[in-house]
């Protein structure tokens, strides 16, 4: 299982996920905790990216529209 978590601008560190049990997994007893947090990011990535499908859909500022760079409440 590997995903590119790269922006299509490019703007993002590239992640890759690596299954714990590969031969590209880092050695050691961290790398299922590095896949453990690289799988989240990756969820976060893809739940951001709906958010702003569905934003589009109903021509709402999305979280990560450019446009919508009003400065957030505290």
């Amino acid at each position: 299982m590997s995903h590119d978590l790269t922006t299509p601008d490019r703007t993002r560190p590239r992640l890759r996920l690596v299954r714990p049990d590969s031969p590209a997994a880092p050695p050691g007893p961290d790398s299922r905790t590095i896949d453990a947090g690289a799988e989240a990011l990756y969820a976060i990535e893809c739940m951001s990216r709906r958010i702003d499908d569905l934003a589009r859909a109903f021509n709402l500022p999305g979280p990560n529209d450019p446009a919508d760079r009003r400065p957030r409440a505290a």
